[in-house]
């Protein structure tokens, strides 16, 4: 799900953490790109990280949220404001919703209303794009920037992103068209993915290099364009007819032992046959995925492709629907899920490929799942040295045990992940379940205290509430009220200064028959017996 920005400012810092972590922002679409406590600094916040939308306190400090909104909408009139009050007074709706604010959010927040709402806040948002695209961005950056745009819009089209008719109108507009004369052939250089990962910094320094020096002079030779295709590799699209072939490659070879000279890593580079027409670019596009391909596994680092060599879509090589599935089962935590989507990407390779590709497969969704709790969470030693074992022992792993090993580890990263959160949670959430026990010790005798007044008091989701006090204390909040009363109950008992009825109306359990049932549940005693059974204890 493509993400979209939002901001969220609050002035009691403990209500902004439990809004940041509390909701599932990211399953909702959307990407948290900044907090703030102030309204200034969050409309600092707002002209520097340009959100698409932002959620809002009205009663804050200095700057209400509703000045907040008038300022912001003077330099950026297309924010999507969503505000949120604790106090249910008509005039703040009625005001917010005269600013044009999408919408308006009650604390406690109830977490069907806000999914709702924010639903509603990305549908919106979507339809927005996809009319700034169509009029102000065509307009503005496309027709000012034609190389760029059609280094994207043909990116776009070759990863079939868009239709073949919506390509050519698109590029129509910046007086580019494509007949069927046009003779193309691409270019594919990168480097070896598990050395982008595992040396991050180093390929971000000498891949930028390198990258630059090849485009500066392969376009100095030929028209064409080029865009990244992944984090490795980089695609020249070159305008040009069949007998140029052996120059290309001719240049390319001189361009690449160049490049060797700026880098430690091993350069690997393809070069397709030619393909004609706005189709053919297609054909190319996946010609050089699949050579590529075969350059990685054979370790050759460079191949030429022609116009015999099949051409096979690209999902058929490497299932990378199920390792979005694997990923997204890991970042939510779910086992269940992880173990369905891993035997789909098994199922997809099995019986298709030879064993030793069938590893590489492995091998490549190992390093992606590597890079991902590398970037989202950070690997702990042990985790990364599961991986690091298992890539440097798979050449000599049958293809059985080397997909159970994967799995291992793919379950450890889980197990790791979720204790991270757990750990993360108590910690964040510390403040909220201290201040909880004190209203709930302070009101303990109110018949009505319950699990919404206490999640209410704290500003909480009350099903939210409910998870995070059973996770910190181990019991339910029912029973830990219950405990409570129970053991002022017992006190009450040994002092001996009221009947059964009174003290049950003492610690806030008013029904004489279930207070009688709880006591005996808990202490093993009725309110009768445990008197007697005290003094006989200290006699």
């Amino acid at each position: 799900m493509k993400q979209i920005k939002m901001i969220i400012i609050d002035d009691e810092p403990i209500i902004l953490r439990g809004l940041v972590e509390t909701y599932p922002w990211h399953d909702m679409g959307f990407e948290i790109v900044g907090t703030a406590t102030k309204a200034t600094a969050g409309l600092e916040l707002i002209k520097e990280k340009r959100p698409q939308v932002v959620l809002t306190d009205i009663k804050m400090n200095q700057m209400t949220g509703l000045m907040l909104i008038d300022h912001a909408k003077k330099f950026n009139k297309d924010i999507v404001f969503i505000v949120m009050s604790a106090y249910k007074e008509f005039e703040y709706a009625k005001q917010a919703c005269d600013m044009g604010v999408f919408g308006y959010l009650v604390k406690p927040i109830e977490e069907e209303t806000l999914m709702q709402t924010m639903k509603s806040v990305y549908e919106y948002c979507e339809s927005k794009t996809m009319l700034e695209i169509e009029y102000d961005y065509l307009k503005e950056i496309l027709l000012e920037n034609k190389g760029s745009f059609q280094n994207v819009i043909t990116e776009r089209y070759l990863k079939e992103e868009i239709t073949e008719t919506a390509f050519i109108k698109s590029l129509e507009r910046i007086g580019k068209n494509f007949t069927i004369k046009n003779g193309f052939i691409g270019i594919c250089i990168g480097f070896d993915i598990a050395y982008c990962i595992l040396n991050q910094e180093e390929f971000e320094a000498q891949g930028f290099a390198v990258f630059n020096y090849l485009e500066k002079y392969i376009f100095e030779r030929y028209k064409g364009w080029s865009f990244k295709d992944g984090q490795d590799k980089v695609i020249f699209i070159l305008n040009m007819e069949q007998e140029e072939i052996t120059e290309v490659k001719v240049l390319v070879d001189k361009l690449v032992s160049e490049s060797r000279k700026m880098t430690s890593m091993e350069i690997i580079s393809v070069i397709s046959a030619v393909f004609y027409g706005v189709q053919g670019l297609r054909l190319m596009y996946t010609q050089l995925q699949k050579i590529y391909d075969l350059a990685c596994e054979s370790g050759l680092h460079m191949l030429t492709g022609n116009n015999n060599i099949e051409v096979e879509n690209k999902d058929h090589i490497y299932p990378k629907n199920e390792e979005l599935l694997i990923i997204n089962s890991i970042r939510k935590g779910d086992t269940k899920g992880l173990k369905e989507a891993y035997i789909q990407f098994l199922l997809d390779i099995e019986g298709v490929y030879k064993n030793e590709y069938i590893k590489k497969c492995l091998q490549r969704m190992g390093l992606s799942v590597e890079f991902f709790v590398y970037d989202s969470y950070g690997l702990i030693p042990d985790i990364k040295a599961s991986f690091d074992s298992f890539y440097e022992l798979l050449p000599s792993l049958t293809k059985e045990k080397a997909q159970d090993i994967l799995f291992e580890i793919l379950k450890r990263v889980i197990e790791v992940k979720n204790q991270y959160s757990v750990e993360k949670n108590k910690r964040y959430f510390s403040e909220y379940i201290e201040k909880a026990l004190v209203y709930i010790e302070d009101n303990l005798v109110d018949e009505t205290l319950s699990i919404t007044s206490v999640s209410e008091y704290v500003y909480l989701n009350p099903v939210y509430f409910g998870r995070l006090f059973k996770g910190a204390l181990n019991m339910s909040f029912k029973q830990y009220v219950l405990n409570k009363r129970i053991e002022l109950a017992k006190k009450k008992i040994i002092e001996g200064s009221s009947n059964i009825v009174t003290i049950g109306n003492e610690v806030g359990i008013s029904n004489s028959s279930y207070f009688t049932q709880v006591f005996k549940k808990i202490t093993g005693y009725l309110p009768s017996e445990y008197k007697k059974e005290m003094v006989d204890e200290i006699s």
